[in-house]
């Protein structure tokens, strides 16, 4: 089986000293493909230094920013002979014998991804750090090869079949954040439950993000669902929704939420941190369904317009 890495990177000079050679280090890996992404930083200049004279590791430019969606895809090109391409961040360093673990996962037989449980480093003070240490976010310890819904599946350290990715039609590029989910989407549809499966190996990322910025993903997360719910009818099931989901976004008194939120920033750091966590964790899906209900509310002005 030929396993290829491919990195998307934007903007990200100063951790990549820390992630590169960890990459770089993996095991049984063919070919490395880092995408500068349109980085206004000197991500571009540190990645060739980094990679050196690396006999099977190079890396492109676009040269405007145009998503991490774009960037995989360009990447998925360059390896377009592997059997398998795995997805690192370049905010995550993977611990020796990640790729080798993902080769074990995707041997089972109806296996077509594989993703990592992440570890979050340094997480900020604020609600946001107090909910990434004591929240339960993300896929928790698994075994190795275990069957895991595809609401788990991200693309900061995961693998995935060639076949399955062409089969997918590869990321959505007009998805800006939550192109992970669109691509999930896609490969439940035509694979079902069991085809992705867990490692056991937790992965350290360590630009963490702050609540504000948190709060802005969601946000932006929102708004591509419901592109992706109008398009995929499987989409809020993948996500890990409940079915009445777009019927409380929609009844859901925005100004409320909003009254809710503000007090939320305002007096969540003066709670106990257990309290702080489950403020940010409201807050979070509070700005999800602001967002979702937002976004319809656009396209049925756009569609009547």
């Amino acid at each position: 089986m030929t396993v290829a890495v491919v990195v998307p990177v934007y903007n990200a000079a100063s951790v990549l000293p820390w992630s590169v050679p960890a990459i770089l280090a993996q095991s049984g890996v063919s070919q490395w493909v880092f995408v500068d992404d349109g980085s206004t930083d000197d991500s571009a200049t540190r990645l060739e230094a980094l990679i050196g004279s690396h006999p099977s590791a190079s890396v492109r430019r676009i040269r405007d920013n145009r998503g991490r969606a774009h960037a995989r895809n360009r990447g998925i090109e360059a390896v377009a002979e592997a059997d398998v391409a795995v997805f690192f961040d370049a905010d995550v360093a993977p611990p020796p014998g990640t790729v080798e673990a993902f080769v074990r996962a995707l041997s089972h037989t109806e296996a077509v991804a594989a993703v990592a449980p992440i570890h979050h480093l340094d997480p900020p003070n604020d609600l946001y750090g107090a909910y990434v240490r004591r929240g339960t976010r993300g896929l928790g310890a698994t075994e190795e090869g275990t069957s895991v819904p595809w609401r788990y599946f991200v693309t900061a350290a995961c693998a995935v079949t060639l076949e399955a990715l062409r089969e997918a039609g590869g990321f959505d590029e007009r998805i800006r954040y939550g192109e992970d989910l669109a691509l999930a989407v896609c490969l439940d549809a035509a694979y079902g439950p069991g085809a992705l499966r867990s490692i056991s190996i937790p992965v350290p990322m360590r630009d963490t993000s702050t609540l504000d910025r948190a709060l802005a993903d969601v946000h932006q997360f929102g708004r591509e669902l419901r592109r992706l719910a109008r398009e995929h009818p499987n989409a809020l099931r993948v996500a890990g929704l409940p079915r009445w989901f777009p019927t409380a976004a929609r009844w859901y008194p925005r100004p409320l939420g909003r009254i809710a939120a503000s007090v939320g920033h305002r007096l969540g750091a003066h709670l106990p941190v257990p309290m702080q966590a489950s403020v940010a964790r409201w807050m979070l899906g509070e700005t999800l369904m602001q967002s979702f209900a937002a976004s319809r509310s656009a396209h049925t002005v756009s569609k009547a317009g």
